[in-house]
């Protein structure tokens, strides 16, 4: 049962970190008005529950004693009380609860069953939480998730899509994110980036970086997170990197690809140069058609009206192009001679 009371301040155990500012602001609230409301202790180990943040505004200003509310309760009720109190202050919610859930799951009788001799092993919360979306997950499964979604304030697809954010993110980034009073809207870049580029935490750092500098949106982030995932080496992710992130995906992609072939001019082969010189020989015959199907439509009546240095030129056009048409038969002859060789055997 819970009780009321007043607790020495230096016995309680208090393990998150708290926003300064916010602690600061508290201060000055309880040293002109006192402590308003009390904090919540687990009464078997003096653990705080809620309260962070009024426990170190009181401690900066010399409190000796704190006004609590002693809760009883085993780990696993420890665990749930302090996720359902994060739920209330939407500003530290996932920050707290994101480990907090999967702490719940290990001390839970669900993983125990499962160690046990059950049917399928859940390594994580987030196997669970998956699996439930899935569909058709065990009766142990579907209870557990729904008992505790209801418990927690919080919708299973939510808890989901945290513990995976959790497993994805970076290490160094996911200290950054659980240290942070920043909100939903703070946590959404990194978020995005362990969605996009799960399995590369380096570019979700450098991603996160330029988010900084630069005060990038979310929407900005994915762009530039999608992007990067297309990068086929380091040389287009740094081009990424430094382009103004204004653009779209697909212009990011392709001016680093252009970048990076305009920097490394590319040594033409002998047999490219063949090819190009094939090419072009192939335009010349494609000209050549030309000029003999203008020469299709020069009657008598129209070249009355030429003058004399047009019929000039196309004199000299037509005898070019019967040389040309000369030599093409002449390279071109011993194939057909020997087409109609085999035809006949």
């Amino acid at each position: 049962m819970k009780r009321y009371t007043n607790l020495p301040i230096d016995q309680l155990v208090s393990d998150v970190p708290v926003d300064p500012v916010h602690a600061r602001e508290l201060a000055d609230s309880i040293m002109s008005k006192g402590q308003l409301a009390p904090v919540i202790i687990r009464e078997e180990t003096k653990e705080v529950i809620d309260g962070f943040h009024r426990i170190a505004a009181m401690k900066e200003l010399g409190f000796d004693q704190v006004e609590c509310v002693l809760t009883p309760c085993d780990d696993e009720g420890f665990w749930d009380f302090r996720i359902i109190q994060a739920s209330l202050h939407k500003n530290v919610t996932f920050a707290r609860a994101i480990n907090w859930i999967e702490r719940v799951f290990e001390i839970s009788s669900l993983r125990k069953h499962w160690e046990h001799g059950g049917e399928r092993e859940y390594k994580s919360a987030y196997s669970v939480f998956a699996s439930y979306r899935v569909g058709n997950p065990p009766q142990e499964v579907k209870e557990w998730v729904e008992t505790k979604s209801a418990m927690w304030g919080l919708a299973p697809k939510t808890i989901e899509d945290w513990l995976y954010t959790r497993q994805s993110l970076a290490p160094d980034l996911l200290k950054e994110v659980t240290s942070t009073s920043e909100g939903e809207r703070g946590i959404a870049p990194y978020k995005t980036v362990a969605e996009v580029l799960p399995t590369k935490p380096e570019l979700q750092k450098r991603i996160i970086g330029k988010a900084k500098v630069e005060d990038l949106s979310t929407k900005d982030v994915r762009t530039l997170a999608q992007a990067l995932k297309r990068a086929e080496d380091e040389e287009e992710v740094q081009s990424i990197l430094k382009q103004p992130i204004s653009r779209t995906e697909d212009q990011l992609v392709r001016d680093a690809k252009v970048e990076k072939l305009l920097s490394h001019p590319r040594e033409i082969s002998p047999l490219e140069k063949a090819r190009e010189a094939k090419a072009e020989d192939v335009l010349y015959k494609l000209d050549l058609l030309g000029i003999i199907n203008s020469a299709k439509v020069m009657t008598p009546e129209n070249i009355a009206v030429l003058t004399p240095e047009q019929k000039a030129d196309i004199y000299r056009t037509s005898e070019e192009a019967i040389a040309e048409i000369r030599r093409v038969m002449y390279l071109v002859k011993p194939a057909i001679e020997a087409k109609y060789r085999l035809r006949e055997g």
